[in-house]
């Protein structure tokens, strides 16, 4: 038996509580770090634009503090788990020497290896003078508006998007403009897709605009009325380094920055770049409910990763489950939600050992409050309704300013933990759903729906058959209480959202009723 077996198997009721902290403290501890592991993918993939000055020091740096990264979250699973994993110390190490031997090929690319690029057609150099002839020539539609998201020139039919029913017609090749893209209109493929893009709003930092820069298509987001004059139809000119759309394809500016380009895509630290968020960062998803199976099947670091927080959650919910089931542990909390709420608070004396009955458990709760009225507001919404008049139960520790509740299911557990401090650098809501719905015929549909909700509300999102998982972090107080709330909504509505999906709504409809409602 591990020392922490030994220490969690023992003690009474209050030693259970210290318990349930360290463990609550190590979860939240391994929630922050996979935060960190998230910022680390966006500035990879920043990076990968081609817009910036690259080297493989900052690729070697990128790659060891993730897998430093993942080490403490391994460490923290085996915590919260007592040891139950300790073998994904081994899967760490592969993946480190995966991370070497990419290391040593791309040594050997930049210190003496010639690379093969393709090189531009004799003769077919842009001369500065003939590029500033056209450029003077051309008629300027649009200029100095809007910021640019992916650095870049290219030209194409101006295609206009109004509906998700023009998403599926934009032709290949086209200039997509919009008032704005979001991600859950399944905007990947028509991104993948298009020459350039043009949007009213949205911001350089947003989903779509990093998706642009994934696929170097050049974009300029949040130009405002000034591309509402734009000709739908008539072929354009993007420069997206200077913010300026010209009339017409103007074929020297975009044959100049063509063959600046070419063979940038096969520059060494690139590829090297390329290669290593490949084996850090991409989520595969296995169809599997066992971990065994699912650990030896991990194709990267990031699966591994994403399989320690969904594991260390479940363990938390069962040992949550078996505390509270004890007797003289919780406090219950009254709610008009058909819910039966009980709250462990930490640091204070538990219900058996008070006889004065304590204070209210939610009554100064930064993080609690919150979400039990988006619980109460979603239980008294009609069409939110999905759980047939049966009672569940929430199970909810907390300590400070900080909260993990579980919302047990008749199919497995809705889960948050957050933090809504004064120090926003600190705060974080980590949001995970259970993609069943209990509805036969409709295997993952509530995942999907609470992802898309989840990124509507700004958090960085995965799914697996596992799981439904958002994070978000770095918000004011107020912010995150009021995305807490409508976390509280999303859990009481979602089964009654499936079954308007089933029913023939959409997904992105049926979320958009949903935050007009209750965000």
């Amino acid at each position: 038996m591990s020392w922490l077996s030994r220490i969690f198997g023992s003690g009474g009721r209050a030693e259970a509580n210290v318990h349930l902290g360290l463990r609550l403290a190590r979860f939240r501890q391994m929630l922050t770090s996979y935060g960190k592991l998230l910022d680390q993918m966006a500035d990879a993939a920043d990076k990968q634009s081609g817009t910036n000055l690259l080297d493989n020091g900052y690729t070697l740096s990128l790659a060891e503090t993730a897998l430093d990264v993942a080490e403490s979250m391994v460490f923290d699973l085996n915590v919260v788990t007592s040891q139950r994993y300790e073998d994904f110390y081994g899967e760490i190490e592969r993946f480190r020497d995966a991370l070497r031997a990419l290391a040593c090929r791309a040594a050997t690319l930049k210190t003496g290896e010639e690379v093969s690029r393709p090189g531009a057609p004799e003769g077919a150099e842009v001369s500065a003078s003939a590029l500033a002839e056209a450029i003077g020539r051309a008629h300027v539609l649009v200029a100095g508006a809007g910021m640019a998201a992916c650095r870049g020139v290219a030209s194409g039919p101006l295609f206009r998007i109004s509906s998700d029913r023009d998403l599926a017609s934009a032709p290949e090749g086209a200039v997509l403009l919009a008032r704005d893209l979001t991600p859950e209109q399944e905007v990947v493929g028509v991104v993948r897709k298009a020459s350039a893009i043009l949007t009213e709003s949205g911001e350089a930092a947003g989903e779509v605009a990093k998706l642009a820069r994934e696929f170097r298509i050049p974009t300029i987001v949040a130009m405002g009325d000034a591309a509402a004059g734009l000709p739908a139809g008539g072929v354009v000119t993007v420069d997206a380094d200077e913010c300026v759309v010209y009339e017409g394809r103007i074929h020297e500016l975009v044959d100049y920055y063509r063959l600046g380009r070419i063979g940038a895509d096969e520059e060494p630290e690139y590829t090297f770049l390329r290669d290593v968020r490949q084996l850090l960062f991409t989520l595969t998803p296995v169809d599997s409910a066992e971990p065994c199976a699912e650990r030896g099947r991990c194709v990267s670091l990031h699966d591994l990763c994403h399989l320690a927080h969904e594991l260390a959650g479940e363990a938390l919910a069962e040992q949550s489950e078996d505390r509270f089931n004890q007797r003289g542990i919780a406090r219950p909390v009254a709610t008009s939600a058909p819910y039966s709420v009980s709250v462990v608070i930490l640091g204070e004396p538990s219900p058996s050992e008070d006889a004065s009955g304590g204070r209210a458990p939610s009554a100064d709760s930064t993080t609690l409050q919150p979400f039990l009225l988006g619980l109460e507001s979603g239980s008294r919404a009609g069409r939110c309704q999905g759980g047939g008049g049966k009672q569940r139960s929430v199970m909810a520790t907390v300590k400070d300013d900080h909260a993990n509740i579980i919302v047990q299911r008749v199919a497995g557990f809705d889960m948050v933990d957050a933090l809504a401090s004064a120090s926003p650098e600190y705060n974080h809501a980590y949001c995970r759903f259970s993609p069943q719905s209990g509805a036969p015929g409709q295997p993952g549909l509530r995942g999907d729906i609470a992802q898309a909700a989840l990124r509507r509300l700004g958090f960085s999102v995965a799914g697996t058959p596992r799981s439904a998982t958002g994070w978000i972090g770095n918000l004011q107080r107020a912010e995150l209480q009021e995305r807490l709330n409508v976390i509280g909504c999303l859990s009481a509505c979602l089964d009654g959202m499936v079954k308007e999906v089933s029913g023939g709504a959409g997904i992105d409809r049926c979320v958009s009723t949903f935050l007009q409602q209750h965000a």
